[in-house]
């Protein structure tokens, strides 16, 4: 026995009771422990049944979430048994109402959005009282929404418990729908509207379907038209068909990356109809090579019809331009050459073909030898820089207008230019234009008339003062003649040794002196030429010598250059005389009594309009031979205002004289028809050029200054016509003291009156020029048809030269200049009276 227990010796049947007993304690123990693992296992699994069930619906709920459509499901009872939120949102359900799980509660709510609320409910009746159908419709809301329903049972193994209801928003499919829809029938509608047609071909068989567009836009019913490729290739122009085959090859070889190209096919009608063919491959066979191809057909009749219109109006827009007076060239955007037309060819000597095309500026090179921006290029952007290379330059609006010069053929020239943006039909800027024009010439003739102008100006003052200057001279004659008159007759009636006599002869001087200044005046007025005959100029000077170098500061040398055999000149000598020594004087005042040297030079020369244009009287002078009369001194010259007036009357520089020498010398030479050149340089001295027309002809010969001897007077009766009563009661005193006896009349009608009333008493007629009613050239010819016989003598006080000329052809007898001595009227009426004996 252990720890101090007794053994105790049990029998044997208690022993294997016990342990019967232990044995089955131990065997229900066994059992519970396994029951206890049963137990586990089965919770376990039941655990993972639950888990499993879990997760497979929470797959279900998601996938119901995550759908589109929106998902309802229905039991046989009609309860909502299960929905997504997706149907929640597109129904637009509230919370209360889906937490109500009643089915018909939710089908009012959703009958009220609908356009057919009772058609709907209807067919949900129907659909339930059928549990088996399927159902596909759609349901069409107030709000414009679109939804597509579909509907089945829900099966549990074999047997039915409920209906499952799935929508589709189908909203923006439908408009979709309807768009696609609405833009096929434009598209038709447009293929149609643009006569083009579509195809599509096989092309390794030929076989081909073309739309009904195409048909008709070859004039067939779509309905009988049937295309192939060799129907095709049988209908275009045979013009066409190797282009349209070579380019549908070298296609389908991948040479071209597109087909494109236009031909001729011909109609039903057997019209040509030009069509453009585009065209790509949408299909390879296994080997890769093309099968199939779809393109268009496209008629372009129009458009071509339109291209040649285009281009005609080109054509005749280039010969446009090309016809242009102006030099004209044209650039696009990136500056290059458009246009270069015929003008700027001509202008510029370069060629279209040459240049066209070409950019960087290269339609400057021709006018500056350079490439640099123009005033074509400002049209485009501004530039100040450019501004600056130009003389002139003014914008208004988007055009320009500018001055240049320019080295044009080695010719330095003067261009105008005008510039401006070109536009398309949107009114974008594709280019730039620009004109020009060379105004060298019209500068130029700018300036000369602007010369001419000042010419004018100064023709028109001398005339208006030459006007003035003439009437002042006429009466100031008249009033002369009384006082040189009365003079006269003073001393005849005096003894010659009256203390009167000295008194009377000073009042004759006077008064000549005064005559001499009437006559300058009247030369300054181009109306003082009273005896026209043909000279030698050369010989006149050489009579003047010994005048000439007497009149001149003896510091001043003398030299002659006189051309011999000069053609004759049509003047009055006593003039010719005055322009003479009137110069001679200025030429040596203008020596300002220092040594200098006078050259006086006479010749011949060929005047062209230019060089006449450039003198003073350039009154239209005719081109032709003229003698000339040059005047030159060493002096100091005359600067450009003291010569604007050198001839201006009564203008002097110098402290003594009267200002009418050059001024008188003008006069002669315009009452000549000649003109004066003037030149001078400071310290270079002055040249005056007088130039006188030459007398071709050598019908009459040169004349000297001989005149014929005077008869003496043995009385006879006078006719005096003057229409101023001074001058006929002095004529009278004078005619009556010479033996004569005198008949008077104040104009010319009153003279014819006389002359048929007593023409046989009456041997001479002095006859004045300037009357009233009837002037002396109108009554000299009348008096010549009454009475030829009859001498007449003219007096005025100045005359003009075509008038003079007709009364010599006429046969005048002789000219007696206002105011006249009782001497001189004695020598032209001896000489009259000689001519009437002879």
């Amino acid at each position: 026995m252990d720890n101090g227990k007794e053994d105790i010796d049990y029998p044997g049947e208690i022993i294997e009771a016990v342990d019967r007993e232990e044995q089955e304690r131990r065997s229900i123990q066994e059992y519970i422990f396994q029951l206890e693992e049963a137990k586990d296992t089965a919770t376990e699994q039941v655990k993972t049944q639950e888990e499993n069930l879990q997760e497979t619906v929470s797959l279900l709920q998601a996938t119901l979430e995550s759908t589109a459509d929106g998902i309802l499901v229905i039991d046989l009872a009609g309860r909502i048994v299960s929905y997504n939120q997706k149907f929640a949102k597109m129904w637009r359900l509230p919370d209360e109402v889906l937490k109500s799980h009643d089915d018909a509660r939710a089908l009012g709510w959703l009958s009220q959005q609908l356009k057919n609320p009772q058609v709907f409910l209807h067919r949900v009746k129907e659909l339930y009282e059928r549990p088996h159908e399927q159902s596909l419709d759609i349901l069409e809301f107030i709000d414009g929404r679109i939804f597509e329903r579909f509907t089945q049972a829900q099966y549990l193994g074999d047997r039915i418990v409920g209906r499952v209801w799935s929508f589709r928003d189908i909203t923006e499919r439908r408009r979709a729908e309807e768009v696609l829809k609405q833009s096929e029938q434009r598209l038709k509608l447009a293929l149609s509207a643009a006569n083009r047609g579509w195809y599509d071909v096989n092309v390794q068989t030929g076989e081909a379907m073309v739309s009904e567009e195409y048909a008709r836009m070859l004039g067939y019913e779509p309905e009988k038209f049937s295309e192939t490729a060799d129907k095709c290739i049988a209908r275009l122009h045979p013009d066409d068909r190797e282009a349209v085959a070579t380019a549908y090859h070298a296609y389908l070889k991948g040479e071209l990356p597109e087909y494109r190209i236009e031909f001729r096919q011909q109609t039903k009608s057997g019209d040509w109809l030009w069509t453009l063919s585009m065209g790509s491959i949408v299909e390879w066979d296994a080997d890769g090579k093309p099968r199939r191809m779809l393109g268009t057909h496209t008629d372009i009749s129009q458009r071509k019809r339109v291209e040649e219109a285009l281009r005609e109006s080109e054509r005749q827009l280039a010969q446009l331009i090309d016809f242009l007076p102006d030099a004209m060239f044209a650039i696009d955007r990136q500056g290059k050459i458009i246009i270069w037309n015929r003008a700027i060819e001509e202008m510029t000597g370069v060629k279209a073909d040459s240049i066209l095309n070409e950019d960087g500026h290269a339609y400057t090179i021709p006018f500056y030898g350079i490439r640099r921006p123009a005033l074509i290029d400002l049209a485009l952007a501004n530039d100040p820089d450019i501004e600056k290379k130009y003389l002139f330059i003014k914008r208004e609006g988007d055009i320009l207008e500018a001055e240049a010069e320019v080295i044009l053929k080695g010719e330095n020239r003067l261009l105008y230019a005008k510039a401006r943006p070109l536009y398309d039909s949107q009114g974008n800027v594709i280019g730039a234009v620009e004109a020009i024009r060379d105004i060298t010439e019209r500068q130029q003739a700018e300036e000369e008339r602007a010369k001419l102008e000042a010419r004018m100006r100064e023709v028109q003052k001398l005339e208006s003062l030459g006007v003035l200057a003439g009437g002042i001279a006429h009466d100031f004659n008249n009033l002369l003649m009384g006082i040189m008159g009365n003079a006269d007759l003073a001393q005849l009636s005096l003894s010659p040794a009256s203390p009167a006599i000295p008194y009377l002869q000073e009042i004759t001087r006077a008064s000549q002196r005064a005559a001499d200044l009437c006559n300058q005046m009247l030369a300054y007025s181009g109306k003082g030429r009273f005896l026209v005959r043909r000279y030698n100029l050369s010989e006149i000077v050489r009579e003047m010598a010994r005048m000439l170098e007497v009149s001149i500061s003896k510091k001043a040398m003398l030299n002659y250059r006189l051309a011999d055999a000069l053609p004759a000149v049509e003047a009055d000598a006593t003039q010719l005389r005055q322009i003479i020594m009137n110069l001679i004087i200025n030429a040596s005042e203008a020596l300002n009594d220092q040594n200098g040297v006078i050259t006086l030079s006479t010749g011949v020369m060929d005047c062209d309009r230019r060089y006449l244009s450039e003198s003073y009287l350039d009154d239209n002078l005719a081109e032709g031979r003229y003698v000339f009369l040059k005047v030159s001194d060493s002096g100091a010259g005359i600067d450009e205002e003291t010569r604007q007036r050198i001839f201006d009357p009564f203008f002097t520089t110098k402290f003594t004289g009267r200002g009418l020498g050059l001024a008188a010398v003008l006069g002669i030479v315009r009452g000549h028809r000649g003109a004066i050149r003037v030149g001078s340089e400071p310290d270079r001295g002055t040249t005056f050029t007088i130039l006188l027309p030459a007398v071709l002809s050598s019908r009459e010969e040169m004349t000297t200054d001989a005149v014929l001897c005077p008869t003496p007077l043995q009385g006879g009766t006078v006719l005096l016509v003057d229409d101023d009563p001074g001058v006929r009661q002095v004529g009278v005193r004078m005619l009556r003291s010479l033996g004569f006896s005198v008949l008077t009349a104040a104009d010319g009608q009153q003279a014819l009156e006389l002359v048929q009333a007593q023409g046989d008493d009456i041997d001479c007629v002095l006859l004045d020029l300037t009357m009233p009613r009837m002037g002396g050239e109108e009554t000299f010819v009348k008096l010549r048809a009454l009475r030829s016989n009859i001498p007449v003598i003219l007096s005025s006080s100045y005359n003009e030269q075509d008038v003079v000329q007709h009364f010599y052809r006429g046969g005048l007898a002789g000219f007696i200049q206002k105011p006249y001595s009782l001497t001189k009227l004695r020598e032209i009426l001896s000489e009259a009276l000689s001519m009437r004996k002879h």
